[in-house]
C-alpha cells in the first residue's frame, strides 16, 4: 500500500506538511480570488473616478445627481429584485404574501392614473378613481345623517322638556319636525335608489324597517295633529339613535387601537352575545313564574277576601297578579318578608311552596343567570385575542395599500419603476413628507434612502423593492435588528480571520513549491528520479483508490439497474383531446429526474456514439424509450403478404427493421403472436407478427428490410398497425391540462436544458409547478401521428393547442435550430400575428454554470420596463440576428407535405399553382417575415444600443452587425410599437434616437417610446421626432423624457409644431425633471395641442424659481384645453348633500 509522499523543508515557520493533491486544487482557487479582488477594484476605482465626474458637475450645476446603484455596463455583477435578501430577510412572511396579494389585486386594472404633479383631463369616471370617490362620498353621507340623527334627539329632548314645562309647545317645534321630516324622506328616497332591491334584502333591511317605521309615524303625527300619535311617533323617533350604536359595532375593530376604550368594546360584545340568548332566558323565567303562579293562585284565591291577609289576597287573587309578584320578588321589586308574615295565617303547604320559590329563585335562577352572564363576558375577554390579530391584519393591509398608493404618486410615468428623478422630485413636496412621517418613515436623507432601495441591476426602484423596505425602514431599530447586525458582524469576524488564515497557509505552501522547483534545478537528474519515483506512487495509490470506487460505483449501479426497466407509470389510454394533454412543470422535473437511470448503456441511432444525460435529447429519448413505452401493450402489428414469407419466426424472436443510414436498427421487438388468415378485401393469404416494441418504431420504407432470424422481408410491403396507443402525458397522468404556454422547441435540444428553460420561465411567470406547458412530443400520440397531424394546418393538434394556449414560448439552442424549421416558425408567426397571445424566448447555454435566459415581449407580472431592459442584457443576442434572417419559405422540414399545407394555410387557399394562390402566398409571406422580423428587432433593440450594434447607416455610430432598423422599417403592418431605451444613459444618445426615428414602420397608429434618465440626448433627437411624427398617421402617442436635463424650450417648441399638425386622440408626455424647460415652451406646447384630442396626461413637475411665476398658470391652463366627457362624477359629493337640502328648503 502506497503512501503520499512527504517532504519537509527547514523554514522560519516550522515544518511543513505539503500536500501535492491540495496544492493542485488550491492553485485554481487562487487564481479566481486573485481576479475576483482584481475586478472588485477596478469596479471600485470605476465608481470612484464616476463620482469625482459627478462631483465636478455638481460645482456647475446645484441641481442634486442621482445616486447610481448600477448602470447597465455592469448589470451583471447585482442581484436581481427577488434576490436582494437584505430586504426580504426582515419581514414577515405574513406580510410578503399581504404584498403580493395586494400587487396582484393591482395588476388586474393596470391603468396608467395621472398623479397628484400631472397635468390630466382624464375623466375622473374613465380613470376608475370614481368609485373610490364614490365610497368616499357616501361615508361621509352616512356620518352626516348619524350626526342629524343625534342633533334630531337632542332638539327632540328640549321640545319635550320645554313642553312638559310651559304646558305648551314651542313656536318653532312643528317647522323644526317638518325640515327633519323633510330631510329623512329624501334620505329614504335616497336609499331606495341607490339600494334597490338590497334595501328589503341586504343586510341592512332591520336598520330600514326601523326608519321606514319611524319617518311613516312622524308623517301621520304631522299630517294628523294627533298629540297621543305624536308622542308615540317622538318615541319611535328617538329609536334612530340606535344607528349609532350600529356604527360603533361596525367600527369595533378600529377601537383596538386605544386602550383606554378596551373595556367598551368587550361590554358591546358581551351585550351581543348576551342578546342571542336572551330569548332562551326569558322563557325559562317566564316558565318557572307561569307555574309558580298557577299553583299560589290555585291555594290563595279561594280564601280571600280576608281582612287578615289584604296583602296577599292582592298579590295572589288572579294568575297575572301572582305572576308580576313572583317577578317583582326575584329582582327586588317586592320585599318577600311582608308576604311570608301574611303566609302566617294560611295553610302550611302553602307557605313551604312559597318558600322554596323564594329558595331556588333567588339562591340559583338569579345566581345561575349572573354566572352565566360573568362567563359570557369572561369569553368574550377571551375573544380579545381574535380582535387584536384582526385589527393588526387589518392595519397592516391598510399600510401595505398606501405604500403602494404612494409607490404610483412617486412612479409619475407610470413604467412601474421610480427613478432618481422622480423620487427626488416626490419628495420636493411638503406634503408628501408629511405623509410619509405620519407613516414612520424619514426620508430626510433622500440619497441614502433612494440608495437602500434602489436595485443594483436597474439603478431604480423596484415595486417589490419599494413595499418591503419601506415596511424594514418604518420606525427605529429593533433589538432583533440590533441583536442580528451584532451576529452578522461576529460572523464576518470569524470568516475573515479564517480567510487570513487560509491564506498565510497558501502562501507558505506556494512558497515551498517554489523552493522545492528551485532545488530540483540544481539537484538534476537525481532529484528527477526521485520526482519520478513519487509521480509513481501517487499515480499508483490514485490508481487503487479510483479502482476502489469503480467497484463500488458498479455494485451501486447493478442494484439500480436490476430496477431501470420497472415502469413508474401506468399505461391507459383515455379520451382527452389533444391539446388538454399538457405536461405540469412537475411532470417535467420528473422526466429530469429519471433521465440518470434510463439513458445508462444507451447509444445514438445515428451515430453509434454513448449518450450523456447532459446532451440526451428528444429524438433520443424517444426512440429509446417514449415509442416503447407508448405502444400498445398487445403488441404493434406487421403484416405481409403470405407469398413473400419463407419461413414463420418462432414466438420470442426478435425482428429488426434496417435502416443504412443509421448504426442501430431503425425499429426492433420481439414477436409474441404469429397469425396466418386471408385478407377479405383482396383474398389473399397474410403472415401478421404480433411484436412487442423494444425500440425506435416500425414505418414503410422502400430502402428499408425487416430481419427475422435468417431471412429477410421488404418493409415496402410491410403495412404496420398500431392500435390504442397513448401519448406519454398520458403515461404520466390519464387527468386533463390544459395548456397556458406552448412550446415551440428543436427535438435536437437536450432535454434537460428544455427543463431548465421551462423552470426559470415558471419562475419568472410565477407559475409554479403546476405550470403547464404543450410539448407536442409528449402531448401527440407518436404511434398515430395520422389522426394527430391533419393535411389542413388550422385542424392538427398544434394549431389547437396554439389556440387555447396563453403564450408562445420559443426555446433556442446555441444554433438557433427553430428559426430554421418552418413549423417553429409557422407557431412563431401564429403568435405574432395574434394580439392577445405572449411571446418568450428562452436558451439554455452550458457555459461553465448552466442558466436559462428569457426575454420577453411584454412585461411579466411585477416587472417594471427598467427591470426588463436589465433582465434581458444576458440574453445572447446573437440568437435574434439568426431570427433576423429567417425566412418561412426557406424553412427545413422532415415531410415535404408539412411544406405544402403550412404555405396553404398562410395563403388561406389550397390552389397555391394558379395565379392568384401564388400572388397571395407571396403576399402573405412577405407580410408574416416582415412581422417577425420586426418583432425580433424590437426585442433585440435595447442590447443593439447598450452594445453599439446598429447597422452602419446609422450615423455617429460604430459599425455593428445587427440590422434591426431595416427589419423595423420594413414592417408596413405594424399598427403599434412600444420600446423602453430607460436608463441607457452612457449608450442612448442623439445618434441612436435618430436611428430609432428614421426606422419607425410607416403604419403606425400607436406609439410608445421611453427614454427616462438618458441624459445625452438634446433638442436634436426631438428634432428627428418631429421630423418623423410629421409623416406618421399616430392616434396614441406616449413620449417619456423624465430626468433628460439637455432638453431645453427650443426642442418642446418643434414637438409643439408636430403635435399640431397631428391627428392625435390620446396623448401622454412626461418630462419631469428637465431642467431647462420653462413658461415659454410650456405655453407653446397649450397652445399648439391638436383639435381632435380627447384625452391628456403628463407630468411637466420641477422645482419652481422665484424668476418663474406664470409657469404654475401655463401647467394647470394645459389641462383645460380638454372638456371631460363625463362631470356628473365630479360632483358626486354636492349632489348627496345638495339634494337632500335643497328638497328640504322646497317642502318648508
Amino acid at each position: 500500500m502506497s503512501t503520499k509522499p512527504r517532504m519537509f523543508f527547514t523554514e522560519s515557520r516550522g515544518d511543513v506538511d505539503l500536500d501535492p493533491f491540495q496544492l493542485d486544487a488550491l492553485r485554481p482557487l487562487l487564481l479566481e480570488q486573485e481576479m475576483r479582488i482584481k475586478n472588485h477594484f477596478d469596479h471600485r476605482m470605476e465608481q470612484l473616478m464616476r463620482l469625482l465626474e459627478h462631483s465636478e458637475h455638481s460645482q456647475r450645476e446645484p441641481e442634486a445627481k442621482p445616486p447610481r446603484a448600477s448602470t447597465f455596463q455592469n448589470v451583471g455583477s447585482g442581484p436581481s429584485p427577488d434576490d436582494q435578501l437584505g430586504l426580504r430577510a426582515g419581514v414577515a412572511p405574513h406580510l410578503l404574501q399581504l404584498i403580493d396579494r395586494v400587487k396582484a389585486d393591482n395588476e388586474k386594472n393596470i391603468f396608467n392614473h395621472p398623479q397628484a404633479s400631472f397635468v390630466s383631463a382624464l375623466p375622473l369616471w374613465e380613470s376608475g378613481k370614481w368609485k373610490q370617490a364614490l365610497e368616499q362620498s357616501l361615508g361621509l353621507y352616512e356620518y352626516a345623517v348619524d350626526l342629524l340623527v343625534v342633533i334630531y334627539a337632542v332638539c327632540l329632548g328640549v321640545e319635550i322638556h320645554h313642553t312638559s314645562m310651559s304646558r305648551s309647545e314651542p313656536t318653532w317645534a312643528w317647522t323644526l319636525e317638518t325640515a327633519f321630516c323633510a330631510f329623512f324622506s329624501v334620505d329614504l328616497l335616497i336609499r331606495i335608489c341607490m339600494e334597490r332591491k338590497r334595501f328589503f334584502t341586504g343586510s341592512r333591511r332591520w336598520w330600514n324597517l326601523v326608519d321606514s317605521l319611524s319617518l311613516s309615524m312622524l308623517l301621520a303625527a304631522l299630517l294628523e295633529g294627533s298629540r297621543s300619535l305624536g308622542n308615540l311617533s317622538a318615541m319611535i323617533r328617538v329609536g334612530r339613535i340606535m344607528r349609532l350604536a350600529r356604527c360603533l359595532w361596525t367600527f369595533r375593530s378600529a377601537l383596538a387601537r386605544w386602550t383606554q376604550l378596551r373595556q367598551l368594546r368587550v361590554l358591546l360584545t358581551s351585550m351581543a352575545e348576551s342578546f342571542k340568548v336572551m330569548v332562551w332566558l326569558v322563557l325559562l323565567v317566564l316558565i318557572f313564574i307561569y307555574v309558580y303562579g298557577l299553583v299560589l293562585t290555585e291555594s290563595i284565591w279561594d280564601s280571600c277576601p280576608n281582612d287578615q291577609t289584604p296583602l296577599v289576597c292582592r298579590k295572589f287573587g288572579d294568575l297575572l297578579s301572582s305572576q308580576m309578584t313572583l317577578y317583582q320578588i326575584i329582582y327586588s321589586g317586592l320585599l318577600w318578608g311582608e308576604l311570608w308574615d301574611e303566609l302566617q295565617e294560611m295553610a302550611w303547604y302553602v307557605r313551604i311552596v312559597f318558600l322554596s320559590y323564594v329558595v331556588f329563585a333567588l339562591m340559583v335562577l338569579v345566581n345561575t343567570i349572573t354566572s352565566f352572564i360573568c362567563s359570557l363576558q369572561s369569553t368574550v375577554s377571551k375573544r380579545e385575542r381574535d380582535v387584536l390579530i384582526d385589527n393588526e391584519i387589518d392595519y397592516n393591509e391598510r399600510l401595505v395599500r398606501q405604500l403602494y398608493t404612494i409607490f404610483k404618486d412617486f412612479d409619475q410615468n407610470g413604467n412601474g419603476a421610480i427613478s432618481w428623478a422622480e423620487f427626488q422630485l416626490a419628495l420636493d413636496d411638503e406634503r408628501m413628507h408629511a405623509f410619509l412621517n405620519a407613516l414612520e418613515l424619514d426620508m430626510s436623507d433622500a440619497v441614502k434612502v433612494f440608495q437602500i432601495l434602489a436595485s443594483e441591476k436597474t439603478g431604480a426602484i423596484e415595486e417589490s423593492d419599494f413595499l418591503l423596505g419601506c415596511l424594514r425602514l418604518r420606525g427605529g431599530a429593533t433589538a432583533v435588528d440590533m441583536v442580528r447586525m451584532q451576529m452578522e458582524q461576529e460572523w464576518m469576524h470569524s470568516a475573515l480571520l479564517q480567510m487570513k488564515t487560509l491564506m498565510h497557509r497558501a502562501i507558505g505552501d506556494l512558497a515551498t513549491v517554489q523552493q522545492t522547483v528551485e532545488r530540483k534545478s540544481l539537484w538534476g537528474e537525481s532529484d528527477s528520479r526521485f520526482a519520478q519515483q513519487s509521480n509513481f506512487n501517487r499515480q499508483a495509490s490514485a490508481i487503487a483508490r479510483q479502482g476502489t470506487q469503480g467497484r463500488r460505483q458498479e455494485s451501486k449501479q447493478s442494484s439500480v439497474s436490476s430496477s431501470s426497466d420497472e415502469p413508474i407509470h401506468t399505461y391507459e389510454r383515455t379520451n382527452l383531446k389533444t391539446f388538454e394533454r399538457a405536461m405540469t412543470l412537475e411532470q417535467l422535473k420528473i422526466i429530469d429526474q429519471e433521465l440518470d437511470r434510463w439513458c445508462r448503456g444507451w447509444t445514438d441511432a445515428f451515430t453509434g456514439a454513448a449518450i450523456s444525460v447532459a446532451t440526451l435529447n428528444l429524438y433520443q429519448f424517444n426512440y429509446h424509450h417514449v415509442l416503447s413505452q407508448t405502444a400498445p401493450p398487445e403488441g404493434v402489428l406487421l403484416q405481409w403478404p403470405a407469398s413473400l414469407v419463407k419461413d414463420v419466426p418462432a414466438i420470442g424472436s426478435t425482428v429488426f427493421q434496417r435502416c443504412p443510414q443509421m448504426k442501430l436498427p431503425r425499429a426492433s421487438g420481439k414477436v409474441i403472436q404469429v397469425i396466418s388468415e386471408r385478407d377479405s378485401e383482396n383474398g389473399m393469404d397474410t403472415l401478421t407478427l404480433c411484436v412487442r416494441l423494444v425500440q425506435g418504431q416500425f414505418s414503410r420504407n422502400i430502402e428499408e428490410v425487416v430481419s427475422m432470424g435468417e431471412f429477410e422481408l421488404s418493409a415496402r410491403e410491410m403495412t404496420v398497425t398500431a392500435r390504442n396507443s397513448i401519448s406519454y402525458k398520458e403515461l404520466l397522468s390519464p387527468e386533463a391540462c390544459l395548456p397556458v404556454w406552448y412550446c415551440s422547441h428543436w427535438w435536437g435540444e437536450p432535454i434537460r436544458s428544455f427543463v431548465d428553460c421551462c423552470q426559470q420561465h415558471a419562475i419568472l411567470r410565477r407559475l409554479g409547478d403546476l405550470g403547464s406547458y404543450w410539448v407536442c412530443g409528449y402531448a401527440n400520440r407518436q404511434h398515430e401521428l395520422d389522426l394527430e397531424i391533419a393535411e389542413d394546418v388550422i385542424q392538427t393538434s398544434f394549431f389547437s393547442a396554439l389556440k387555447v394556449s396563453r403564450g408562445l414560448l420559443l426555446i433556442l439552442d446555441e444554433d438557433a435550430t427553430p428559426f430554421s424549421r418552418i413549423w417553429c416558425d409557422y407557431e412563431l408567426y401564429s403568435a405574432v400575428m395574434n394580439p392577445n397571445m405572449e411571446l418568450d424566448l428562452a436558451v439554455s447555454l452550458m457555459h461553465g454554470r448552466q442558466e436559462a435566459k428569457i426575454i420577453t415581449k411584454n412585461l411579466v407580472p411585477g416587472e417594471s420596463a427598467v427591470a426588463k431592459s436589465a433582465r434581458e442584457q444576458d440574453f445572447p443576442i446573437f440568437l435574434l440576428d439568426r431570427g433576423l434572417e429567417v425566412c418561412l419559405e426557406k424553412g427545413n422540414t422532415t415531410q415535404e407535405r408539412d411544406r405544402t399545407n403550412i404555405f396553404q394555410a398562410i395563403a388561406q387557399s389550397k390552389e397555391l399553382e394558379s395565379a392568384e394562390g401564388q400572388e397571395r402566398l407571396h403576399r402573405n409571406l412577405d407580410r408574416a417575415n416582415q412581422t417577425l422580423h420586426s418583432t425580433l428587432a424590437i426585442l433585440a433593440w435595447p442590447q443593439a444600443v447598450h452594445k453599439n450594434l446598429l447597422p452602419k447607416h446609422a450615423k455617429g455610430l460604430q459599425s455593428g452587425k445587427l440590422n434591426v432598423c431595416d427589419a423595423l422599417l420594413k414592417d408596413t403592418s405594424r399598427e403599434s410599437l412600444d420600446l423602453s431605451l430607460a436608463h441607457f444613459d452612457e449608450s442612448c444618445s442623439d445618434s441612436v434616437v435618430k436611428a430609432l426615428a428614421e426606422s419607425l414602420p410607416p403604419c403606425l397608429v400607436n406609439l410608445k417610446l421611453s427614454f427616462e434618465g438618458c441624459v445625452r440626448i438634446t433638442d436634436v433627437s426631438l428634432q428627428a421626432l418631429t421630423a418623423r411624427l410629421v409623416q406618421l398617421k399616430l392616434k396614441h402617442l406616449h413620449l417619456d423624457f423624465v430626468g433628460c436635463k439637455n432638453l431645453t424650450d427650443a426642442g418642446l417648441r418643434l414637438l409643439a409644431t408636430a403635435l399640431h399638425k397631428s391627428n392625435l386622440v390620446e396623448l401622454e408626455l412626461h418630462f419631469a425633471g428637465c431642467v431647462r424647460l420653462h413658461s415659454p415652451g410650456i405655453s407653446q406646447l397649450q397652445e399648439n395641442l391638436p383639435s381632435s384630442l380627447r384625452s391628456f396626461k403628463g407630468c411637466l413637475k420641477k422645482e419652481l424659481r422665484a424668476a418663474e411665476p406664470d409657469f404654475v398658470l401655463a401647467h394647470g391652463e394645459l389641462g383645460r384645453r380638454l372638456r371631460s366627457p363625463n362631470p356628473w362624477v365630479r360632483c358626486t359629493p354636492v349632489l348627496l348633500f345638495g339634494v337632500p337640502v335643497a328638497l328640504t328648503l322646497l317642502l318648508l
